[in-house]
Order: C-alpha cells, then sequence, then structure tokens
C-alpha cells in the first residue's frame, strides 16, 4: 500500500512534466482496479482473507491498524475472523454437546 502512496503523492505534486502526471495518474488507477478485490471491501470480488491475514500478522498489521484510510478494510478483516472463530467454537461446541448426549466425553 506503500506504493500506491507513492503515487498519491506524485500525482498531488502535479509533477511539472504533464506525461509524467498523466503516466503516474493512468498507473495509479490501473493499480487500484488491480487490487481492488484485495483493498476495497465494495468490490464485487472482494476476499478479505489478505487484509484478515495481514492483521493477524504483527510484522505488518500496523498497516491496517495506524491508518485512517483503511477503516473498511480492518472491518472486513476483523468480520472475517469473527466468522471463521464462531464457526470454529460452533462446531467444537456442538461435537461436544453431541459426544455428551451418547455418553462419551471426548473431543
Amino acid at each position: 500500500m506503500s506504493f500506491l502512496h507513492f503515487l498519491d503523492s506524485l500525482f498531488i505534486c502535479r509533477i511539472q512534466h504533464c506525461q509524467t502526471s498523466q503516466f503516474a495518474q493512468q498507473l495509479r488507477e490501473d493499480l487500484l482496479a488491480r487490487f481492488a478485490i484485495f483493498l476495497n471491501p465494495s468490490s464485487p470480488g472482494f476476499d478479505p482473507l489478505p487484509a484478515a491475514a495481514c492483521m493477524l500478522d504483527p510484522t505488518v498489521s500496523t498497516i491496517l491498524t495506524d491508518r485512517e484510510d483503511t477503516f473498511d478494510l480492518l472491518a472486513a478483516a476483523k468480520a472475517l475472523i469473527r466468522v471463521q472463530v464462531l464457526n470454529r467454537l460452533g462446531k467444537k461446541l456442538a461435537n461436544r454437546a453431541f459426544l455428551k448426549v451418547n455418553n462419551k466425553f471426548y473431543d
């Protein structure tokens, strides 16, 4: 994501050469479109798994947690983690209840 911020800075600074500025703008738009499925929760094919992996990795989690422009991405990552944890807990609790009903107390 720092590369995209570099492109933003190129675009915002309004580089003196018009062609360079247009190239930076086109490159930025292309990169945002290509990586929208990983970076934009409102994208139709969005996959929150990479964001969740980043959130759980302490070496890169600050990318999501220390920035204001990643709030939606962070929320999607948290939601995926919550769903996965609840699914795992639900299966484990269901298995325990089944085993308890059948007088078997092992997992």
